[in-house]
């Protein structure tokens, strides 16, 4: 079993932007702490989804926007967040159905001839 060293006020190894253990403890439990507030007042607002695991997944991507982890990491859990509460703003097409016998009217209006049907 391999013996893991404790360091005292230095920076531990895997700790993130030279915290110390404890600081980085005091950072990700403050991050969990605001995780669960933010978790409550969107679940108020009706936002968060009723299933627990997808309510514990959010929050725990909440959680991770707030730890000190790398740009990368937190940018995902901000993307996972925003895609799952905020819908993709829908695109707009414009697409005007015209029947034949507007076709034919706008063709009869080009050449000068009217609309009217012409006695044969």
């Amino acid at each position: 079993m391999k013996r893991v060293r404790v360091t005292q006020g230095r920076k531990a190894p895997g700790n993130p932007y030279n915290l110390s253990v404890k600081g980085y403890a005091r950072a990700c439990h403050m991050a969990q702490e605001e995780a669960k507030r933010i978790a409550k007042i969107m679940s108020k607002e009706g936002i968060m989804p009723d299933e627990n695991m997808a309510a514990s997944a959010l929050q725990s991507a909440f959680g991770m926007i707030g730890e000190p982890l790398n740009p990368r990491d937190r940018l995902a859990a901000i993307r996972t967040v925003l895609e799952y509460t905020k819908q993709k703003p829908a695109t707009q097409s414009n697409v005007t159905v015209r029947t034949a016998e507007d076709f034919l009217d706008e063709l009869a209006e080009n050449d000068g001839i009217s609309g009217e049907e012409t006695p044969v």
